[in-house]
């Protein structure tokens, strides 16, 4: 399998940004004991830290409270098929009625 990736920066801040990343690239396999997957994964594990971070911030953009303790909502949970979601952290349950609709549009 072959991967073929065009990045087009469009600001100069973007070919900044790609330029610094390369350096980092190169220092990881020429200077570092890590070899290409290691630093691949390291890589990985960055970019998805971010992304990580990102959806933090869109997923309290729709915390609700809880209907039966008006506790923060963090997460919805379903034990199975056609039961009541649980309220995370409290562990309430709760009618999928109580839950608002931006809720699911977050996810």
């Amino acid at each position: 399998m072959k991967f073929d990736i065009h990045i087009t920066p469009n600001t100069e801040e973007e070919v900044q940004l790609l330029e610094q990343l390369s350096q980092a690239r190169e220092f990881g396999i020429e200077e570092t004991e890590m070899s290409e997957s290691e630093l691949a994964a390291v890589f990985a594990q960055f970019a998805s830290g971010i992304h990580t971070e990102e959806q933090e911030e869109e997923k309290s953009y729709y915390e609700f409270s809880c209907p039966v303790c008006d506790g923060v909502v963090k997460d919805v949970q379903t034990p199975g098929m056609g039961e009541d979601p649980i309220i995370q952290p409290c562990g309430h349950t709760a009618d999928w009625a109580d839950i608002p609709l931006d809720y699911f549009d977050g996810e």
